[in-house]
């Protein structure tokens, strides 16, 4: 039987977060996102990061840089979705 990565440590996340756990939470944090969120990010899938960054606890500066990025990028790709 094969278990999919991601959906356990988003169970681990969640009982974590719920159980009032925040430091083991963000060690986790640390040491798996990079695994699985790092890859879709160096390859500009911003839709799939924020979606993976949606279901884990992520610092404020961290997201406010994530976001300065993804415009950024779409900025000087010339993208005529922003803003709609």
């Amino acid at each position: 039987m094969e278990v999919d990565k991601k959906v356990v440590l988003n169970m681990v996340y969640t009982f974590l977060e719920d159980n009032g756990y925040l430091v083991s939470l963000e060690v986790l944090q640390k040491e798996s996102e990079c695994s699985f969120i790092l890859p879709m990010i160096k390859a500009g899938k911003w839709e799939s990061v924020l979606a993976a960054l949606a279901k884990i606890h992520v610092a404020d500066n961290l997201l406010y840089d994530l976001y300065e990025q993804i415009v950024f990028e779409l900025v000087e790709e010339g993208d005529g979705k922003i803003g709609t």
